[in-house]
């Protein structure tokens, strides 16, 4: 399985468990969500896995909840590998 492919099926179950109560969380796993799908599909471009990485960045930082800034600090070294 193609870490992108971890990623997608992580980024679906941090969606669930994240509280959703914050902006960064909230829009940001849903744009993660979506770059992420096309990062598994191979169909992202530079500019799109750039900002990836920004919005990972921002949510690492600025999410309420513990659970959205450890997906978010996942994700990036994960994707890092990628």
């Amino acid at each position: 399985m193609a870490l992108s492919q971890v990623a997608a099926d992580f980024v679906a179950m941090a969606r669930e468990e994240c509280c959703g109560e914050c902006l960064p969380g909230f829009n940001g796993m849903l744009q993660v969500a979506d770059l992420v799908q096309k990062l598994s599909e191979g169909k992202v471009s530079v500019e799109e896995k750039a900002l990836l990485k920004q919005t990972l960045d921002v949510m690492a930082r600025a999410t309420k909840c513990r659970m959205g800034r450890l997906s978010a600090r996942f994700l990036r070294q994960l994707l890092c590998e990628a």
